[in-house]
């Protein structure tokens, strides 16, 4: 796990370096595991998007009707 200066700690795959989880486990705040580092149906859907204003010009955000917001929604 890797502890920034700022921001929520960060975990990374051991075997490819790819980012599994940021925040802080066993607490009240916000955990976010990215979907590609699991194997299965978690049963969860996505509550927002976060950081749309750094989305690449070929990536298509969906229009879903979930809450944008241009950087992190946690304050």
């Amino acid at each position: 796990m890797w502890r920034p200066e700022t921001g929520l700690p960060k975990a990374f795959c051991s075997t490819c370096g790819g980012h599994v989880w940021s925040g802080e486990p066993g607490t009240d705040g916000v955990v976010g595991v990215r979907f590609g580092a699991l194997h299965g149906d978690p049963g969860v859907s996505p509550q927002w998007r976060q950081w749309v204003a750094s989305a690449q010009e070929w990536v298509q955000i969906p229009d879903d009707g979930l809450p944008r917001f241009p950087e992190t929604r946690v304050t």
